[in-house]
């Protein structure tokens, strides 16, 4: 059976290397009381979206955009039970992963989200053409990767505008957004086995803590 889960993982370097501290949330059922979404649009379009059995293999979220004439739509798609408060040495960065299909002829654009400050933040920014299942994975995001939702004919975020991964005690939201633009015409597509992994800096006084086994065991080493 396919479950919600979140899990924490550590990783320390020694010696001079950079040690983090990973947090990682997953999704693989997409039930609807753990997803939220929300329109940005031009014209009049409209979208639905929730749980249906055409995942992979299992249950996913299907999407739908609705688009009237010369109009645009993107849905920010929220995975509500992901969130990370940003600690004192900020965050390293951000790596994702969905998979995705499309229906053929018929792409939509997909990206990674996150979220700060009721303030909406895309990066990757791809289109879907795929029509067999795919996974879309990114390397770690920074903060100046992801520009902010601003959804037109031509366009769907503005690279001037980044979220702040140094801003301690701000909340980060995770999701996936979805877009279309043009019409009239209706677009589906389906989404499963969603992940992100959150990556924070510690602070000086837990690195200091992890560099001391090491640097015991080089004394040790020197020593012999």
């Amino acid at each position: 059976m396919k479950s919600l889960t979140k899990t924490l993982a550590f990783a320390t370097a020694i010696a001079g290397c950079a040690v983090s501290q990973a947090q990682t949330f997953s999704d693989t059922t997409f039930n609807n009381s753990d997803w939220s979404a929300i329109s940005f649009t031009q014209g009049t379009t409209s979208f639905t979206a929730g749980q249906v059995s055409l995942g992979n293999p299992d249950t996913g979220r299907q999407v739908t955009h609705d688009l009237g004439d010369t109009t645009a739509i993107g849905v920010a798609h929220v995975f509500n039970p992901a969130s990370v408060t940003i600690g004192t040495g900020g965050m390293a960065g951000l790596t994702y992963q969905i998979d995705f299909i499309v229906q053929p002829f018929a792409p939509v654009g997909l990206g990674f989200l996150v979220v700060q400050n009721g303030r909406y933040y895309i990066s990757n920014y791809l289109a879907a053409t795929q029509t067999q299942w795919t996974t879309a994975v990114s390397d770690t995001l920074t903060e100046s990767m992801f520009g902010e939702v601003n959804v037109s004919l031509g366009s769907v975020q503005n690279m001037n505008s980044n979220p702040d991964f140094d801003l301690v005690g701000s909340t980060l939201q995770f999701g996936f957004f979805t877009a279309n633009s043009g019409g009239p015409i209706i677009i589906q597509s389906n989404y499963d086995n969603f992940s992100v992994s959150a990556e924070a800096v510690p602070e000086p006084a837990t690195m200091a803590l992890l560099a001391i086994p090491a640097l015991a065991a080089l004394r040790k080493k020197k020593s012999r």
